[in-house]
């Protein structure tokens, strides 16, 4: 019900956006939260990491 509709390289896509954090050594799913597609990559940074956690991207 909640799905929207966002574009990307012309391209228009439906649905939703699995986000998920996952441990490199062990390789499990620590967290995960799902958004609709609308929702930009970096918003659920903070839901998956926590508040305390800096992020740099260049």
């Amino acid at each position: 019900m909640d799905a929207r509709w966002t574009k990307k390289g012309g391209q228009s896509y439906y649905g939703y956006k699995n986000h998920v954090k996952v441990d490199a050594a062990s390789k499990f799913i620590e967290t995960f939260t799902v958004t609709d597609a609308a929702v930009h990559d970096s918003q659920p940074v903070e839901e998956l990491f926590g508040s305390h956690l800096s992020v740099h991207v260049e």
